[in-house]
């Protein structure tokens, strides 16, 4: 195959739309309808899902999702926040697919879209990573009918640093006729109509630079480059694909792997691993390496959470993961590391001091851009561990842990990070010396 965008083996699809209140039962029908149109382009695929048991049944479906809410720290489930995700797999080839579901919350979002689809096509070879993404892409659109689908690579999303209701520019990219038309393309773009909407498209073989060129253009000239975050929806979803009452389970590949069960208390404090030093970052106490790591009672907290203790530079220590994506490799960061279980299971270790901010004023924009930041680590994180190995996040407060184990929940994360409330002991540097 020549180079196109799927000789990169990263794809990222997803969609988006404003239909709140939506019910276990419509949940239910919109997974069934993309999880049966996928199998039917590809009768070798088959659905599991991370870490549920189920039957592949629509009715066993609609039951998880009435059993799944969000809950709080205390255990409590609120409906502030929609379903907890169940964590849809696409099975079959050499690498599941995640699907990420974002369902049932009463209000369509402010800065983030609250109802949501998304899944990353990596690690397949370019044949099946343009097969599955394009059934991915036209699943989306056909059984969520939503207001936005995108078709994007990571160079894309790189190169273009926008709100999660813009328009960012991709491969492809659908609009929902009750969001509009673009009225000028690019040369070298096309259009068609795909359900209820149109298809926009740029070749497979321009580059990402090319292609947001040609999207930076075409958002100026045309004036539309943002979803109406107002925008309400109909319940009622057309009926472009059946929704079947079974679909084929294949179990994924690691399913057989013996597993520890989840940490539900507050383990004791990390040895670091004899596994060599890891990369060090500077323990300033104005300046951080990232989200949650400003701030001297942060920097002690990150101690008493992992275990390690500065160098005579001052210098904490943090682990980095290499992930590859593509051509591209990514420099994935964690606060600790260690062994759990009789040293048999990995576990990767994050510390956050406080963040009640994220309850008490969770739509102010410094707190929006730390839930922004939460959730694009959160993301990466999760796929660069081992599948046989464990996230933990300590967060020191009731009121930052709920939120955090919510946020995560909210965009299909809550499955793989282990949010954990561990009172922070000290707030004094010498105690930990």
């Amino acid at each position: 195959m020549a180079e196109t965008m799927w000789s990169r083996q990263d794809c990222f699809v997803r969609a988006f739309w404003g239909r709140p209140g939506e019910s276990p039962g419509w949940a239910a029908d919109r997974v069934m309808a993309l999880l049966g149109f996928v199998q039917a382009r590809d009768a070798s695929l088959g659905s599991s899902l991370l870490n549920v048991p189920w039957d592949g049944s629509r009715a066993e479906l609609q039951r998880l999702f009435e059993e799944l809410p969000v809950v709080d720290d205390h255990g409590r489930p609120t409906t502030a926040w929609g379903y907890a995700d169940p964590g849809p797999l696409i099975t079959g080839y050499e690498e599941p697919v995640r699907v990420s579901l974002s369902i049932g919350a009463p209000s369509v979002g402010r800065r983030i879209p609250l109802h949501k689809v998304s899944a990353s096509v990596e690690r397949l070879s370019p044949e099946r990573t343009k097969a599955l993404s394009e059934s991915l892409f036209e699943g989306f659109v056909l059984a969520f009918d939503p207001l936005y689908v995108e078709m994007v690579t990571l160079n894309e999303l790189l190169m273009w640093h926008r709100l999660s209701w813009h328009i960012r520019p991709g491969y492809r990219i659908w609009l929902n006729d009750v969001v509009g038309e673009f009225s000028w393309l690019a040369d070298g773009m096309t259009s068609q109509r795909m359900g209820s909407g149109t298809v926009y498209s740029c070749p497979a073989d321009w580059t990402s630079q090319q292609v947001v060129d040609a999207w930076k253009a075409v958002v100026e000239r045309s004036g539309l480059d943002e979803i109406p975050r107002d925008t309400v929806q109909n319940m009622d979803v057309p009926d472009y694909l059946p929704v079947p009452d079974q679909v084929r389970i294949i179990a994924p590949e690691w399913s057989d792997e013996e597993e520890s069960d989840e940490v539900t208390e507050t383990p004791p404090p990390a040895e670091p691993t004899p596994t060599g030093p890891p990369p060090v970052e500077p323990a300033s106490d104005g300046s951080g390496s990232g989200v949650g790591d400003s701030g001297r009672a942060q920097f002690v907290y990150r101690q008493q959470i992992t275990g390690l203790r500065p160098n005579d530079e001052g210098q904490l220590p943090t682990w980095t993961r290499a992930y590859e994506v593509g051509d591209h490799v990514i420099p994935v960061r964690f606060h600790g590391r260690t062994l759990r279980d009789n040293d048999t299971r990995e576990v990767f270790l994050m510390a956050f001091d406080d963040h009640e901010q994220l309850w008490r004023e969770p739509w102010e924009p410094p707190v929006l851009a730390i839930m922004a930041d939460l959730v694009s680590l959160a993301s990466w994180q999760a796929e660069s561990v081992p599948p046989t190995s464990a996230i933990e996040w300590h967060i020191s407060t009731v009121a930052g842990a709920t939120a955090i184990r919510n946020l995560l929940a909210q965009h299909g994360l809550a499955t793989r990070i282990n949010i954990i409330l561990t009172p922070n002991t000290t707030t004094q540097p010498g105690a930990l010396a």
